[in-house]
């Protein structure tokens, strides 16, 4: 009974009510005159798929706060945002500059969404100028894509227009790959077993190792009996090196360098399995074995994969 009067004088006090606000879908898109919002939402019908130029998606007045002022609530989309923490990751510069977002959206919408399996859309993209990730055994500096939890960001955008077609196609195909290799290593570690396993060593003191959690430098010069013996990182089965590595030396006879973790190491052979070109890979690559060895074995998990998110 008292759920009922409960139910009861809810509903009697209906007209008295004002919307909170709180049920608003921050990433739906409603057509505009203005041409990037009508491209935007132009994808967004045919696709579900929300992009946005700016980290500010939207507004609402909640009336006044407790001291009688106006309080305007902003969503944000915080691209370092975690469930039980907020490490600082990525840094990027949004573009005001409407034909480089065009260019963007146009890339995203002919070539990385169809390309993307429906149970990968991630809950929205944000495209920016300039994209910085620091991440520790993965990398430093500039980069096409970084798959948070809010957003996936994607930047490059005011170089989208001068790119050459070669270029479109690795961009997007590192966009993808960012999304596609979160998923492998989160959902498919038993998959990549043998992939993995390719980084798999030995010291110079006979002691078995992954590269992927080796925490030294692979140096040249003096490397003891700890280390494996000094060989390029593509030797190693890698196509790059740990950037975030502040002390990495390419100079002859002293050379250190660190070698990445899972993702980076997915993620990197992931963008090459997506340009799916086997005759330039090789050509690239054939005087590493191991290279070409892990490129077979991931395109193989992701046929797999994708035949299974289909």
């Amino acid at each position: 009974m008292a759920v009922a009067a409960l139910f009861v004088t809810g509903c009697g006090e209906d007209k008295d009510l004002e919307p909170s606000g709180l049920d608003r879908n921050w990433f739906a898109v409603e057509d505009s005159s203005d041409p990037v919002d009508h491209l935007r939402y132009e994808i967004y019908s045919q696709t579900g798929v929300t992009l946005f130029r700016k980290d500010t998606i939207g507004s609402i007045d909640r009336g006044l706060d407790a001291l009688g002022n106006p309080y305007i609530y902003y969503e944000v989309l915080d691209v370092n945002y975690a469930i039980t923490s907020r490490v600082e990751v990525a840094t990027y510069e949004l573009s005001e500059d409407d034909e480089a977002a065009i260019a963007g959206f146009e890339l995203m919408r002919d070539r990385v969404i169809p390309a993307l399996p429906k149970k990968l859309y991630p809950r929205c993209f944000l495209l920016v100028d300039k994209l910085n990730i620091t991440q520790t055994k993965n990398q430093n500096g500039e980069a096409s894509a970084y798959k948070g939890m809010m957003t996936t960001v994607v930047g490059r955008l005011n170089t989208i227009r001068t790119m050459s077609e070669a270029e479109k196609k690795r961009l997007a195909a590192g966009v993808l790959a960012e999304i596609v290799s979160v998923y492998l290593v989160s959902e498919c570690a038993t998959e990549l077993e043998e992939f993995y396993s390719k980084a798999n060593t030995v010291t110079l003191g006979g002691d078995a190792i992954s590269l992927y959690k080796y925490t030294s430098d692979i140096r040249e010069k003096s490397p003891g009996t700890s280390r494996p013996a000094f060989k390029e990182w593509m030797e190693y089965g890698f196509l790059v090196h740990d950037t975030s590595y502040a002390d990495f030396n390419d100079t002859a006879g002293s050379r250190s360098y660190k070698t990445i973790g899972e993702r980076r190491d997915v993620e990197t052979f992931m963008v090459e399995v997506l340009l799916d070109d086997d005759a330039a890979f090789e050509a690239a690559y054939g005087a590493y074995p191991l290279i070409l060895e892990k490129y077979e074995l991931l395109k193989a998990v992701w046929a797999g994969v994708r035949n299974e998110l289909q």
